[in-house]
């Protein structure tokens, strides 16, 4: 059985990378920051280990 990965909403994305909701969206239409990933028509989720590997990528340490 695989483990579910641990998907963010984007507010408890932009508070684990100390940015706003409104940045992490302004972003995710230039396609830069951490991947997100649409679950539904409308809903956009953040995997922990890809936002967590941005952070480290990019020399910020995770909240």
């Amino acid at each position: 059985m695989t483990s579910q990965p641990d998907l963010l909403k984007p507010p408890e994305a932009a508070q684990l990378v100390r940015m706003s909701v409104e940045t992490l969206k302004r972003w995710r239409r230039q396609g830069i920051g951490p991947q997100s990933t649409r679950v539904g028509p409308r809903a956009i989720r953040y995997d922990r280990g890809e936002v967590e590997r941005w952070l480290r990528s990019n020399g910020r340490p995770a909240a």
